[in-house]
């Protein structure tokens, strides 16, 4: 099981991946193995959900944000300079009322849970 975790999140993702102990992969605080097991991707309705606050370039900054990716590696996934990755995300948090990462990455997921 933990093979095929690993295998997921690597098709799923092009960012850092966080092997957990027990083998399998955390990614926006879910696995690969509860994927196996019939539970929904939260990342997979994260442009829908977030159409109506954001644009598409600020979506994949979030999406990237989820993942873990730092600003130097999310500018270097999407071809941007780092500097610009951070304004956005300052925009970003801006819009949703966040004083930091932590707050936005908890509003997103009020947002996707429906609890906004």
């Amino acid at each position: 099981m933990g093979t095929n975790a690993v295998e997921y999140s690597q098709n799923r993702t092009t960012g850092d991946i966080t092997p957990l102990p027990n083998g399998e992969i955390l990614k926006l605080g879910f696995t690969a193995k509860q994927s196996q097991i019939g539970v929904a991707d939260p990342c997979d309705s994260l442009s829908t959900s977030l159409s109506a606050f954001l644009s598409v370039r600020e979506i994949d900054i979030v999406r990237c944000l989820l993942y873990g990716n730092t600003a130097k590696k999310t500018a270097k996934e999407l071809f941007i300079s780092p500097r610009t990755v951070e304004r956005h995300l300052e925009n970003i948090k801006a819009k949703f009322s966040c004083r930091n990462k932590y707050e936005l990455v908890k509003k997103v997921y009020e947002i996707l849970n429906g609890k906004n």
